[in-house]
């Protein structure tokens, strides 16, 4: 766990830090605030050149068209937009077992 102060994960140092450290390349955003903390972390993450998927049905806002704006504006930006079922379906298919 994580502790931030404002809106982007990535200003605790530590984070990234272990991300790094575990070679952790794609991300998964389970949020609340699409327009919010999900939004800076995600332009964040996608500076750091992390790939990013957003969970759309795990991730919240207080209104449903600022959250598919964010979407919108965040998929523009480079990340993926699914739902948590297709999520799973393209990762599960994409393992390989050696």
């Amino acid at each position: 766990m994580f502790s931030k102060s404002v809106s982007n994960a990535f200003t605790n140092p530590q984070l990234l830090t272990h991300l790094r450290q575990q070679e952790i390349a794609e991300l998964a955003f389970a949020e609340v605030m699409a327009e919010g903390c999900v939004r800076a972390t995600t332009i964040s993450a996608l500076r750091h050149g992390f790939r990013v998927t957003l969970l759309t049905d795990a991730v919240e806002s207080d209104r449903e068209w600022k959250k598919r704006a964010a979407f919108l504006y965040l998929r523009r930006k480079g990340a993926t937009v699914q739902t948590c079922a297709e999520f799973l379906e393209t990762t599960i298919s994409s393992t390989r077992v050696v």
